[in-house]
C-alpha cells in the first residue's frame, strides 16, 4: 500500500491554496480600489453643506404672534445651548446609544441589529448611527443600495473626522425631520408644543424622538395615541441605558401630552398664499424661502381662525339642505366632501406621476375645478386699509383663485349705500319721500324685460310694499323699487361717479340695474367702499398685507408706506348713510345679528345683500377699527336655493369675526359731525314735525302715538315746511284710513294713486326670484282684487289738503306703453339692452 503524502503536500491542496491567495489578493485591490473610490466620492462631499439650512421666513401677525411660515423646509435653526439636556439624551438613548465610542460607523451595533433581525424574521431595528443620518439628510442618501450604504459609511467617517460630536449633534437635531411639516426640534417644539425647544419638559422631548423613525405616521397632530405609545418606548430605553432614574420616567409617562391647535405653515391658505407673493415680490424667492426672514403682516392670528372656522360651518350647513343639494332640474350638486375624495385620488396619480417621469404635476391638473358653493372674506382696518384676514375660497389646494381679490359678483343690494351716500352727498336729505310700489321691470331689465321688478332686497319672503316713506327708511328695509326712483333722482352718472371714488375700480353697467348691484364688482372693492362710513367720508388709498420684512439680525429690509387716505365724500354724508345702516343691525334685515347670531353690543353698521334669483349673498359691516366684507355664492353663477338671502347665510359668519376683533380692536361711538341738525321730522311728509303729527293706534284704548322720527339733516337739507299732513290734527286709525294726502314737497316721485301703501299686495309666488306667472298680479289682475283706493280732484290731479273729491276703487290694468307712472326718466332716452343671466 503506498504510503500517503502530508494533505499540505498534496496537489489539490496546493491548488487551492492559490485559488486562496490570488481571491485574496483580488479582494485586497479591490477593496484598496473601492476605498480609493469610495474616499475620493466622500472627499466631494462639501462639508460646508451640512451647515447650510434653508431656514424659514416667520410670518408674525399685527400683535406679533406667529401665524406661519414661508419655506422650502421650515427650520429654525438653534444653537446646541438652546437645546434641553433631556432631548439629547434622549436621542441618544433611542437612536446611537455609543454615539460617543464610535467613529461615525458602529459596527457593533450593526451586529447587534443583524442577529435581533434575524430572529425576528424581518427588519425590527436599523444600525445607522446619528452621524450616518446626518449624511443621509444632507446629501441625499436615500437608494436602498449596497452603494449607497458604503458611501454614506465613508462621508460619516470624513464628518466624524472634521467634526466635533457636539457639533454633529447640534446639526442633527437642526436638520432631522420630525413631522408636520417641520425640520429639527426648534421648529417641531413651537410648533407642536407653541414653546422654544428650550423650555421642553422630558416627556416632550420623548414625544419628539419617538417620532424620528416614522414621523408622518407618528405625529401627534394625526394620532395622538401612537405618540404617547412612542414616547413611553424612548422613556424605556432612556430608563435601560441609565440616563434617567425611575422616578423622572414615571413622572413623563404621567404627564398629560399638550398639543398645540394646528397652524399650517406652508402656503395652504389664501391669507398666506398672499403674504408669501408679496415677500417673494420683494426679496426673491431664495431669501424668501431659505434665509429666515422675520415678516410682520397686519393679519390677526384669532380673527384669521374665527373667520375660517366660522365659513367653514355655515358651508356645512348648506350643503346639508335638501333644496340646495337638488337644482331645479333634478340634478345633484357637488359638495367639498365629494370634491376632497375627486382631489385625494388625483394626488395619488400626481405622485405616481411624478415617480414616473422625475417632474411634478399639480394634482388640480389632472381633475376638473370644483362646483361646489364657495364662501370669500376680508376684513380690514379702517385706519389704514390693513388685511385683518382673508379667505379667497373654500380650500387652497383645490382652488388657489383668490375670490375676494380677483372674482367679480353682483353684490345686490349691500350696493345700495354707495347710491344713497350720491344723494346725501348732491342735498337730497335722507327725509325725502320716495314710493315704495311696484316698478315695472322694463325700467331697470333685471332677469327679463317684463313683469314686476322683484322685492328681493327686503329679504323676506312675506314682503308688501309701503308706499310713500323716508329715503332713509328705504335704505333700512331694502326697498329695490324705491332705490332705483331714489338713484334715477339723483342721477346714474353721480352714482358711477362717487362709486369710483369710493374705490370701486371694476367697470360698471351705465343702466339702472347697477343701482341695486347688478354690475359686478370685487369683494374687496366693495369692502373699501364701505370704509368711507366709519371713516367720516375717508377711505384708504389701497389695502395691503406686508408691514415690514427683516432679516435674521434684525436690519429692515423692506418697509411699507403709509398708504395714504382719499376723501370720498363729506363726513355729514357718510354719517347719514352709517345712521342708517346701524338702523339695519337693529330693526333691518340685519337685526338677526345680535337677536339670533351673538353679536356683541358694540357701535356699528352693516348691510345684507342678495342678488337677483339668489345667486350671490353678502354682507358687509364695520365698526370705528374694522370692516368686514362676506360673500357666498358659485363660481359659474347659480341660484343658490330659492329664498337664499345675505341675512341668513353670511350674517352669522360676519357677527362671528366681527365679535373676534372686538377683543383686540375695540368699537367706539361714531361722533355725529357738527354740520349735522338733529330734527323731528314727520314720517308721513317728510316735513318738519308738529305737536299734531299723531295717529290714533289700531288698538282700541291705546293712546294716541307719534308718527314722527329723528332725522340727522345738514341747513341745506332741513325741511323749510311744517308737516301739511297733520294739519287736520290726529289722523283716523291706520287701518281705517282710505289715502295718504301727502304733500308732494321733497318726493321724489309725484303720485296720483296715493293709497298704495294702505292696501298690501299679496304675492302668490316667492318674492326672491321673478315669478313668469305675475306674482304680483300686476299685469292680469283677478277682477276681484282691488289694487287702490284713490282720491281725486275733478280734474283727476291729486287731492290737496282742504279740497274735495271724488273716491273709487281702481284696478289694476294690463302694462300698456311704457309712461311717467312707472318712473321712466325724463330725458327720453331708451331702454337699455337686456342683461342677461346665466
Amino acid at each position: 500500500m503506498p504510503e500517503r503524502l502530508p494533505i499540505h503536500r498534496r496537489p489539490w491542496f496546493f491548488k487551492t491554496v492559490v485559488i486562496l491567495v490570488n481571491v485574496a489578493v483580488l479582494a485586497l485591490i479591490g477593496a484598496y480600489i473601492a476605498h480609493r473610490h469610495f474616499t475620493v466620492e466622500a472627499l466631494k462631499k462639501d462639508l460646508e453643506e451640512l451647515g447650510r439650512m434653508e431656514s424659514a421666513s416667520t410670518i408674525y401677525d399685527r400683535w406679533n404672534q406667529t401665524f406661519g411660515h414661508i419655506y422650502l423646509q421650515n427650520r429654525d435653526p438653534v444653537t446646541l445651548a438652546d437645546i434641553p439636556e433631556d432631548m439629547i439624551k434622549a436621542v441618544i438613548a433611542s437612536e446611537d446609544a455609543r454615539f460617543y465610542e464610535h467613529g461615525g460607523i458602529d459596527f457593533r451595533g450593526i451586529a447587534r441589529a443583524f442577529w435581533r433581525n434575524l430572529l425576528a424574521g424581518r427588519s425590527v431595528q436599523g444600525a445607522s448611527t446619528i452621524t450616518q443620518q446626518l449624511a443621509r439628510n444632507t446629501y441625499g442618501l436615500y437608494d436602498k443600495t449596497l452603494y449607497r450604504k458604503f458611501l454614506e459609511a465613508y462621508v460619516s467617517w470624513r464628518i466624524e473626522a472634521n467634526l466635533s460630536k457636539q457639533k454633529i449633534l447640534e446639526l442633527y437635531l437642526n436638520r432631522i425631520y420630525l413631522g408636520g411639516g417641520h425640520y429639527g426640534v426648534e421648529s417641531a417644539s413651537r410648533g407642536y408644543f407653541g414653546k422654544p425647544a428650550k423650555q421642553m419638559t422630558l416627556a416632550e422631548c420623548a414625544t419628539l424622538v419617538g417620532l424620528i423613525p416614522s414621523p408622518n405616521k407618528r405625529n401627534p397632530w394625526r394620532n395622538e395615541a401612537t405618540a404617547q405609545k412612542f414616547r413611553g418606548n424612548v422613556l424605556a430605553r432612556m430608563l435601560e441605558t441609565g440616563v434617567i432614574t425611575p422616578q423622572q420616567s414615571e413622572a413623563a409617562l404621567a404627564e398629560k401630552l399638550v398639543i398645540k391647535q394646528r397652524t399650517f405653515a406652508t402656503a395652504d391658505s389664501y391669507a398666506m398664499e398672499a403674504v408669501r407673493q408679496q415677500v417673494i415680490s420683494k426679496v426673491g424667492f431664495e431669501r424668501a424661502t431659505s434665509q429666515g426672514l422675520r415678516v410682520f403682516t397686519t393679519l390677526d392670528t384669532q380673527v384669521q381662525r374665527t373667520a375660517e372656522a366660522s365659513m367653514k360651518k355655515k358651508m356645512e350647513e348648506i350643503e346639508s339642505r335638501p333644496d340646495y343639494l337638488t337644482r331645479p332640474d333634478g340634478t345633484r350638486r357637488q359638495t367639498h366632501a365629494q370634491y376632497s375624495e375627486i382631489f385625494r385620488d388625483a394626488e395619488r396619480r400626481a405622485q405616481a406621476i411624478q415617480k414616473e417621469k422625475g417632474t411634478p404635476v399639480p394634482p388640480s391638473t389632472l381633475i376638473s375645478p370644483p362646483e361646489y358653493i364657495q364662501g370669500s372674506l376680508i376684513a380690514v382696518d379702517n385706519a389704514d386699509g390693513g388685511i385683518i384676514a382673508l379667505i379667497g375660497g373654500r380650500e387652497f389646494k383645490h382652488s388657489e383663485f383668490n375670490r375676494a381679490n380677483s372674482s367679480r359678483r353682483q353684490f345686490g343690494t349691500a350696493f345700495t349705500p354707495l347710491v344713497y351716500a350720491a344723494a346725501y352727498e348732491k342735498g337730497i336729505g335722507p327725509n325725502t319721500l320716495v314710493q315704495d310700489a311696484l316698478m315695472d321691470n322694463r325700467l331697470v331689465m333685471i332677469g327679463g324685460v317684463s313683469g314686476i321688478l322683484g322685492e328681493w332686497g327686503v329679504e323676506r319672503v312675506d314682503n308688501r310694499y309701503d308706499g310713500l316713506m323716508p329715503a332713509s327708511f328705504a335704505l333700512v328695509r331694502g326697498k329695490n323699487g324705491a332705490t332705483v326712483r331714489f338713484g334715477n333722482e339723483v342721477g346714474l352718472e353721480n352714482v358711477l361717479a362717487f362709486a369710483k371714488k369710493a374705490g370701486i375700480k371694476s367697470e360698471m353697467r351705465a343702466y339702472p340695474a347697477t343701482f341695486l348691484g347688478q354690475s359686478e364688482i370685487t369683494l374687496s372693492e366693495l369692502a373699501m367702499a364701505y370704509t368711507i362710513f366709519p371713516n367720516a367720508g375717508w377711505r384708504p388709498q389701497n389695502t395691503y398685507i406686508v408691514k415690514q420684512i427683516q432679516d435674521r439680525e434684525g436690519k429692515v429690509l423692506y418697509q411699507a408706506k403709509s398708504p395714504g387716505r382719499t376723501r370720498v365724500t363729506d363726513e355729514n354724508s357718510a354719517f347719514q348713510v352709517h345712521n342708517g345702516l346701524a338702523e339695519s343691525l337693529k330693526w333691518g334685515p340685519a337685526a338677526e345679528a345680535s337677536r339670533k347670531y351673538g353679536l356683541k353690543p358694540f357701535p356699528a353698521g352693516a348691510k345684507t345683500g342678495t342678488a337677483y334669483n339668489s345667486t350671490d349673498v353678502s354682507t358687509i359691516g364695520y365698526t370705528s377699527s374694522i370692516t368686514c366684507a362676506v360673500w357666498a355664492g358659485f363660481d359659474k353663477p347659480q341660484s343658490i336655493f330659492r329664498g337664499a338671502f345675505g341675512s341668513d347665510l353670511m350674517l352669522p359668519v360676519w357677527s362671528d369675526v366681527m365679535n373676534a376683533a372686538y377683543t383686540t380692536m375695540k368699537a367706539v361711538e361714531f361722533p355725529k359731525p357738527p354740520g349735522l341738525k338733529r330734527v323731528e321730522i314727520c314720517y308721513y311728509s317728510g316735513q318738519k314735525a308738529t305737536d299734531k303729527c299723531s295717529e290714533i293706534s289700531d288698538t282700541a284704548g291705546a293712546p294716541r302715538r307719534r308718527t314722527t322720527y329723528f332725522e340727522y339733516l345738514t341747513a341745506r337739507q332741513e325741511p323749510k315746511q311744517e308737516c301739511l299732513y297733520h294739519v287736520g290734527g290726529v289722523r283716523p286709525l291706520a287701518s281705517q284710513r282710505g289715502q295718504r294726502d301727502r304733500p308732494q314737497e321733497g318726493a321724489v316721485v309725484a303720485v296720483r294713486t296715493v293709497d298704495l301703501d294702505s292696501i298690501p299686495v299679496v304675492p302668490i309666488g316667492s318674492t326672491a326670484v321673478l315669478d313668469p306667472n305675475d306674482p304680483y298680479r300686476s299685469v292680469r289682475p283677478p277682477n276681484d282684487v282691488p289694487v287702490a283706493v284713490v282720491q281725486v280732484t275733478n280734474s283727476g290731479g291729486p287731492l290737496k289738503p282742504g279740497q274735495s273729491g271724488t273716491t273709487e276703487v281702481r284696478r289694476a290694468k294690463a302694462a300698456g306703453p311704457l309712461d311717467a307712472d312707472v318712473g321712466l326718466p325724463k330725458n327720453g332716452v331708451e331702454p337699455p339692452p337686456v342683461i342677461q343671466f346665466n
